[in-house]
């Protein structure tokens, strides 16, 4: 369970009418709710800066939307070998609930990858492929994605 403080803050805010999520609570702990973000935006923002494409462009074209699914699974992947648990479904969930998402969503990575600034490719990419590398597992989507993007945030990085 969560630490007292953290259970009569969240009875103070629903006694207030104000919806409180606790992921120690509902998603296997801070951790797992940690990855999961992670594991989400890396995804999303690689697929996104990589091919210049809005979420419904890249869920749109099925080979794109593969990749996509692909990147998840090895985030789920690197997340395990990091002692995560409880992520079984998150990949396959994850994917279905871009569906229900703005078709015209776009990562903030992304979006500085195509305006040519700097960009948080090392610290959401670049990072899924060290934790990979330093467990050993693999994560060629991601790595391949990360190795396509360097150039350009080297080169925006000198601007």
């Amino acid at each position: 369970g969560e630490p007292p403080c953290v259970r009569a803050l969240a009875e103070l805010f629903a006694s207030a009418g104000v919806v409180c999520k606790v992921p120690a609570r509902e998603e296997g702990g801070i951790t797992s709710a940690m990855w999961r973000k992670f594991i989400g935006i890396a995804a999303f923002s690689a697929v996104g800066a990589a091919t210049r494409a809005t979420l419904g462009e890249v869920l749109a074209e099925a080979r794109t939307r593969q990749l996509y699914a692909a990147l998840l699974a090895e985030g789920v992947a690197v997340a395990t070998a990091h002692g995560v648990g409880g992520l079984d479904e998150y990949a396959a969930a994850q994917a279905s609930r871009a569906e229900s998402l703005p078709k015209a969503s776009t990562a903030s990575l992304a979006r500085d990858v195509l305006a040519g600034r700097p960009s948080e490719l090392e610290a959401q990419v670049g990072a899924m492929v060290r934790y990979a590398e330093g467990k050993g597992v693999a994560a060629p989507a991601f790595a391949a994605l990360y190795a396509a993007l360097l150039p350009q945030e080297r080169a925006a990085a000198r601007t």
